[in-house]
């Protein structure tokens, strides 16, 4: 499997290799020196449908081999020998080799009468619509070419994962079948990104008006696909994430330039991640939540973070209004969805400690997104009236907010009308959200806390440990969030203060969340160091590391 594989990659390596650097540097210069030389641009378009045609064919030979895997297994290795591999590889090779150049072989017989190719690279089609003589002929043996092509491809992929399905119904046992899902679903998904991706290109070109879009998506077609193959198959082949893993480092006597090693460094380490975001130790009820805690945050501190940033560092302080209020809006909606969150996660714990035989009957996939979905509507409703009420207020007057972004206190203060109702119910909705959230919180965690009374010292410890970092992020959270509304309604406290609070709270808070969860976690701790080895170990081989 892993040698045909290998020709997959290697049409890949080959048909970007030709493309992707001539788009890189027709970008960077302008129209008017976007020239190529005739015969370098039927070098291009060889290659281009090369590439096309033997992504096929390669394909259409790595799905018989998965045939013969699930539905022969016990004469797999009396058939794919080495020699039948290397038949298998070139006539996928050969086959596309005499299809394209019978292709480009009717295409430069014809004269030549315009220069001007309106495609961002070099293909057939480009090429014959420079000519002025009658293309019938090139036209059916291009559409002939195709349709033979994908029936040909679409026909045995259908074939071979109905023939494999059936072998897998028949078989009962379901390890085997998890093992044949797994081993075809990495083809299959190649197979139909490079399906659709095409599909979009072809059906573009019915379309003129839609011609920067045809343009775009013809350089997505090659450059998404090949780029998608080594991550997906290097997810879901343990045997791949072993190998990477296992790599001799770089003998100090053999050198490579710094932007491949760079590049090296950079694939292996956001493998190493992609491979940490698939680990099953991390993909329990806690783990699902904690990550939906993470992305909230990250959109939370990059609502305000780099606007904040950028008036420090420039001149241009203003925003526009619209921009105020979405700013605005999202700052309540986030910071009231991260307590949400923290709630679900809460509930969790106690399902975990207090009920730990109902657990995994409980906290299903579904109960887990309902959790969700619960969170972010209270959140929802919790923030969506104070951001209503005050887009509502008109603004006549000053248009100074005096804070680091746009909140609703500040916003506020530049009504021309009284606000105290406006106050009355941004605090209302405030205290609702933070003690319906809190009261949950510290319910779960007295009947966590009954429940370890009755535990032995060895179950009581580890009942703590699960806890504990949960419970040090509300505790932070809470108190940091307690502080800042005291510090608004109290009149003792300067502007500069309370803003300076406002941003402490709103940075630091997301900072020490991962940093406290990972400390805490033996799970985490553990994939974590796994990806910084494999970052250190590129980093070392560098000398400028």
């Amino acid at each position: 499997m892993y040698l045909l594989f290998c020709n997959l990659s290697v049409n890949d390596v080959m048909g970007n290799s030709l493309l992707v650097p001539r788009l890189l540097s027709d970008i960077l210069v302008p129209p008017s020196e976007r020239l190529i030389h005739y015969y370098e641009c039927v070098v291009q378009a060889f290659t281009t449908h090369m590439f096309n045609t033997a992504s096929h064919t390669v394909l259409m030979i790595m799905a018989f081999d998965r045939y013969v895997a699930i539905c022969n297994p016990l004469q797999y290795a009396a058939v794919m020998t080495g020699k039948m591999v290397i038949k298998l590889t070139v006539s996928a090779w050969g086959s596309a080799f005499i299809l394209v150049v019978i292709l480009l072989s009717l295409t430069l017989r014809l004269n030549r009468c315009r220069t001007l190719i309106t495609n961002p690279y070099c293909d057939n089609a480009s090429l014959f619509k420079l000519s002025c003589d009658d293309v019938f002929l090139t036209n059916v043996y291009g559409l002939t070419f195709t349709v033979v092509l994908l029936s040909s491809s679409m026909g045995s992929i259908i074939l071979t994962y109905s023939k494999i399905t059936a072998a897998c119904l028949a078989n009962k046992s379901k390890s085997m079948n998890s093992k044949a899902l797994k081993t075809c679903g990495t083809h299959l998904c190649l197979y139909l990104i490079m399906h659709i991706s095409g599909l979009v290109f072809v059906i573009l070109h019915r379309f003129p008006q839609y011609s920067d879009y045809r343009k775009i998506s013809a350089i997505l077609f090659h450059i998404v696909p090949s780029s998608l193959n080594p991550v997906i198959y290097g997810l879901q082949s343990q045997e791949i994430q072993k190998s990477v893993l296992l790599l001799p480092p770089i003998s100090s006597s053999v050198r490579l330039p710094a932007e491949v090693e760079w590049s090296f460094c950079h694939f292996m380490f956001h493998l190493k991640v992609q491979e940490t975001l698939t680990d099953l130790k991390l993909s329990s009820p806690m783990y699902f939540f904690l990550s939906n805690l993470s992305f909230v945050e990250i959109v939370y501190t990059t609502t305000t973070i780099p606007k904040m940033l950028s008036s420090f560092l420039s001149d241009l302080t203003t925003i526009s209004v619209p921009g105020c209020f979405l700013q605005m809006f999202l700052f309540i909606q986030l910071g009231s969805t991260g307590h949400a969150i923290l709630t679900v996660m809460a509930f969790d714990r106690y399902m975990a400690i207090c009920k730990p035989l109902h657990y995994t009957s409980i906290m299903t996939q579904r109960v887990q997104l309902l959790l969700i979905l619960g969170g972010l509507s209270f959140s929802a409703l919790c923030t969506l009236p104070a951001a209503i009420v005050t887009w509502q207020e008109p603004y006549c007057g000053p248009n100074v907010v005096r804070h680091a972004w746009c909140d609703p206190s500040s916003v506020r203060r530049l009504a021309c009308a009284d606000t105290s109702v406006d106050n009355m119910v941004s605090l209302f909705l405030a205290v609702v959200a933070l003690l319906t959230t809190g009261v949950l919180i510290l319910t779960s965690y007295v009947l966590i806390g009954v429940s370890m009374s009755r535990m032995g010292v060895t179950q009581r410890l580890k009942a703590f440990r699960t806890c504990a970092a949960h419970l040090t992020v509300v505790t932070i959270s809470y108190s940091s969030a307690s502080f800042v509304y005291i510090s608004y309604r109290v009149g003792n406290f300067s502007p500069e203060v309370r803003i300076s609070v406002a941003v402490l709270y709103s940075i630091l808070i997301p900072f020490l969340n991962p940093v406290i969860y990972s400390l805490r976690n033996k799970e985490l701790q553990d994939s974590i160091r796994r990806t910084e080895s494999v970052w250190v170990c590129c980093c070392f081989s560098h000398k400028g590391c």
